[in-house]
């Protein structure tokens, strides 16, 4: 059943910020100029906020991340060629990178968690995507590769064995 959805506002990208106590800066070595505020052990990085999809075709993309896969479209960069699309877990965030000043590059693959994947590929089969080569079993996890229009590989993935924990 399709999920309902709304138009999102447009927004337009946020700048830069400056360095704060909670933001220290960044001096020439990579250190933070508050050399004790991982001190007690804190990892630096908390989480990850988004990953970038890289597009030529922004119109494209847009249709197969939001009709094809059933991305929930939460933001548009209101006349630039950039939306964010909701994983779950991770924002997808689909620029037209030339429109950014940058140069298109595919992206590394992105694993798309789904609770089946040999449903979730003859769903996406049967809206025309192309998969390539068969169900890959891992011995901990089922895999299925394909692209997006722009050549982004994508995997569907379901983790069916426990992590082992760390040694």
């Amino acid at each position: 059943m399709p999920r309902e959805q709304t138009r999102p506002a447009e927004r337009p990208m946020p700048a830069p910020r400056p360095a704060t106590a909670a933001a220290p800066a960044i001096g020439a070595r990579g250190r933070a100029a508050s050399a004790d505020l991982y001190a007690d052990g804190m990892s630096l990085v908390t989480g990850v906020d988004f990953a970038v999809v890289p597009t030529k075709s922004f119109d494209a993309a847009v249709e197969f991340y939001e009709t094809v896969l059933g991305l929930p479209c939460t933001a548009r960069y209101g006349r630039m060629p950039g939306a964010e699309f909701e994983t779950g877990n991770l924002t997808l965030a689909v620029l037209e990178l030339e429109a950014f000043g940058a140069e298109f590059r595919p992206a590394a693959p992105i694993a798309l968690q789904v609770d089946d994947v040999a449903a979730a590929r003859a769903e996406l089969e049967s809206r025309g995507v192309a998969f390539t080569g068969d169900i890959v079993d891992s011995g901990v996890c089922h895999q299925a590769y394909f692209a997006d229009p722009d050549g982004n590989q994508l995997i569907l993935h379901h983790r069916y064995a426990p992590r082992s924990p760390s040694a």
